[in-house]
């Protein structure tokens, strides 16, 4: 059984790569080196490699169990820097990468629109409803006040101005539709 630290040189034998490797990876921060210069052996096996990092998170995805050497050198990268594991680092690239794709494959798709594009075409339509509203007085009194018989300028007049208390109060969203939004 290998002692729990070791040399970067007996890391390299037990993990059957070169030593450069092995500097190399500790360099890159995904192999944690302890005050004596020493890491630790249950690294040896386990995802520093970028090979060995791509079959776990295949391992991780098919819903396996970390190994335990796995889990140690996750605590001991934990413990050594404040920088995640490669393996978890490589993971969130690609899961946002997943993420920019599917983004990116919607908006081709035409399921998604650009904001600019969807703000522009609400103020038009918003518009021409406010327009709506604002011409109906002009255009609905005379016939309305022939209805009841009452006098159609004055009904224009009364119209006008609950149209226009109405529409100014629609274009002032309350604070309330901002949090239930």
């Amino acid at each position: 059984m290998p002692a729990s630290r070791v040399s970067r040189r007996e890391l390299a034998r037990l993990d059957g790569c070169s030593e450069k490797l092995v500097r190399k990876a500790i360099a890159e921060g995904r192999i944690p080196v302890g005050e004596d210069g020493l890491v630790d052996a249950a690294i040896a096996g386990t995802a520093w490699r970028e090979g060995n990092v791509r079959k776990a998170l295949l391992r991780c995805e098919e819903g396996a169990n970390p190994s335990a050497a796995a889990r140690a050198i996750a605590d001991a990268a934990a413990a050594h820097r404040a920088v995640p594991p490669y393996a978890d680092s490589l993971a969130r690239k690609e899961h946002f990468l997943s993420l920019l794709r599917e983004l990116e494959f919607r908006q081709r798709d035409g399921q998604l629109v650009e904001m600019e594009v969807a703000k522009a075409i609400l103020f038009t339509e918003f518009r021409a409803l406010r327009d709506s509203w604002l011409a109906f007085p002009a255009k609905y009194a005379a016939m309305i006040a022939a209805d009841l018989s009452i006098d159609a300028d004055k009904l224009t007049e009364v119209l006008s101005g609950y149209i226009h208390k109405h529409t100014a109060a629609l274009a002032q969203p309350s604070a309330r539709a901002f949090v239930e939004a």
